[in-house]
């Protein structure tokens, strides 16, 4: 008898996953607006870029162990087990060495006079912020493989108290640390403490689940031949949607690149939110109908769509219209300019809905389309974003960053197509959301700039 994941089942761990994400963002705005007032606009700037690379490294050596975990029916065989812990483990040490070696390279650069001056890349700081940080992937390889059941079988309070925890403790500690000592290095505080008590928490929450290194050939080979396409998937991702951020570097002072961090923290704070209920609760709901039940995979997938959709048009409507407001209420004149820029960037938020449809392509494990999607993305960036800014300046960049994911599309729908997955009514019926939350937002500016201002 086919078995799914109950309705009820679903929408707790949804409201979990929502309530998680919103709380932790509830504290890293905080902290944010606590941290501006203590610390210089370009700290956050160089602290951004290193953050990106760092980003760009662990995608650009992802394996999917997590969504290999959740899809394979040897998830409980010890020998897939001790090979996934294995991997995790090699694969955090090799990222924790090359980023360290990639900051000596920046540091060598400067010291020929390669990178040009005033940008981010030229801050001093760069390559020794990039090495401490990069501990980060060190402790997150081995972290328990136990993480990745509960993400299985939806158990996602516990997943849900490890990172709120964890984030608690370590933004609690930088805060405090800020207020006496207002260098850049307090920010390093909150990343590194937070990998270590995930670290301490993963196993604590998980004790069933054991691993020891080794490599099993069979599991070796069965992870292999799925990750090898998510490789290729997740370095063009990685391209795709964080290659505007480096050219930035190369283009911005640190303060111009700080003051867009803030808007560009904003808008990825709802996209976010979506992304991690699409990946904690879609992705285990569509590989479980496609195992079980392939024939329904269309209609469970425009079913989350909806949903999602929904909430993500009406929200990036909103903020598109009332945005510039948010700034002002949240942030000193020192940031106004984060104002359009949030703006512009909440277009992001429409694009969420896609990311379904490719967890979909992923349940069917047609991971050669995971990759094939990224690389019209790929292109835009690194070509579109240069001649953007040299044309229109950082307005024009920003907002082609904002819309980069209409490259990908003709390629997702060819590909939902192909696979029985595509209606086009469904993949545009939010737009008449939009405009209604954008004119409500656009109202609400008005009437508080006439009220205020």
């Amino acid at each position: 008898m086919i078995t799914y994941f109950k309705h009820n089942k679903l929408k707790f761990a949804a409201t979990v996953v929502a309530l998680e994400v919103i709380l932790g963002q509830i504290l890293r705005l905080g902290s944010n607006l606590i941290l501006t007032r203590l610390l210089a606009p370009e700290m956050f700037g160089i602290m951004l870029i290193a953050f990106v690379f760092l980003a760009g490294i662990t995608m650009l050596s992802s394996l999917g162990l997590k969504e290999k975990f959740i899809q394979s029916e040897n998830s409980y065989n010890q020998a897939f087990i001790d090979t996934c812990w294995s991997i995790q483990v090699v694969r955090g040490v090799l990222i924790t060495v090359f980023s360290i070696i990639f900051a000596f390279v920046i540091y060598w650069l400067n010291s020929i006079g390669v990178i040009k001056e005033n940008t981010t890349y030229a801050s001093p700081e760069i390559p020794f912020i990039l090495s401490a940080i990069a501990l980060t992937s060190l402790f997150n390889g081995f972290n328990s493989i136990g993480v990745y059941d509960h993400s299985r079988n939806l158990r996602l309070v516990v997943l849900a108290k490890v990172n709120l925890i964890s984030q608690v403790i370590s933004t609690g500690a930088m805060v405090i640390i800020a207020f006496y000592y207002r260098e850049i290095w307090v920010l390093l505080v909150s990343p590194l403490l937070n990998a270590i008590i995930k670290l301490i928490l993963s196993y604590y929450y998980s004790p069933s689940i054991k691993a020891r290194f080794r490599f099993e050939k069979n599991s070796l080979k069965e992870i292999v031949s799925f990750s090898k396409w998510i490789f290729i998937g997740s370095s063009l991702s990685y391209l795709s949607l964080n290659a505007d951020r480096i050219l930035l570097g190369g283009l911005l002072t640190p303060e111009e690149l700080g003051v867009f961090s803030i808007a560009f923290m904003l808008a990825m704070a709802g996209n976010d939110l979506f992304l991690r209920i699409v990946k904690s609760v879609a992705y285990p709901k569509l590989s479980k109908v496609a195992r079980e039940n392939p024939e329904q995979l269309k209609d469970v997938m425009y079913s989350l769509r909806l949903k999602i959709d929904l909430l993500t048009w009406s929200a990036s409507g909103f903020l598109f219209g009332f945005g510039s407001v948010i700034i002002s209420l949240l942030y000193d004149e020192r940031y106004s300019d984060a104002g359009w820029m949030l703006e512009i960037m909440s277009l992001l938020l429409v694009f969420v809905g896609l990311n379904v449809s490719q967890q979909a392509l992923l349940a069917l494990s047609k991971t050669f389309s995971f990759a094939l999607i990224h690389v019209l993305g790929t292109v835009y960036v690194l070509i579109v974003i240069p001649f953007s800014f040299y044309l229109y300046g950082v307005e024009g960049v920003i907002f082609f960053i904002a819309i980069k994911s209409l490259a990908t599309m003709p390629v997702l729908y060819y590909l939902q197509y192909r696979y029985g997955l595509l209606n086009l009514v469904k993949e545009v019926q939010m737009l008449p959301v939009f405009f209604i939350f954008y004119f409500v937002g656009l109202l609400g500016k008005n009437y508080l700039t006439d009220v205020w201002l």
